[in-house]
């Protein structure tokens, strides 16, 4: 998979060039799966760079998922949004 185009995305200008590798390398390594395989990849993912120091920003955030559902069926992309909603309903209940 060439991600080389999403470096001339605007969006990207704002990250750092440690998360642009971080988020490309995921990117290329998870461009297939499939949007159930997804949430626990990306929370694997995110426990690996706060490791390394790095935290992702909201809108950072969005913008992973925007990269990661480009290649998928609407179908797909309506699932994946629907398991981050829950996700994200479940991380935020007390």
């Amino acid at each position: 998979m060439n991600l080389s185009h999403l470096l001339n995305n605007p969006a990207l200008n704002s990250v750092s060039p440690d998360k642009l590798n971080f988020l490309l390398q995921f990117a290329q390594e998870n461009h297939d799966k499939k949007p159930k395989d997804m949430v626990p990849l990306f929370m694997a993912a995110s426990a690996s760079a706060r490791k390394k120091g790095m935290t992702f920003s909201g809108t950072e955030f969005s913008l992973i998922l925007e990269i990661l559902k480009q290649n998928m069926s609407d179908e797909e992309k309506k699932k994946t949004d629907m398991i981050i909603n829950m996700f994200q309903t479940k991380r935020d209940t007390p």
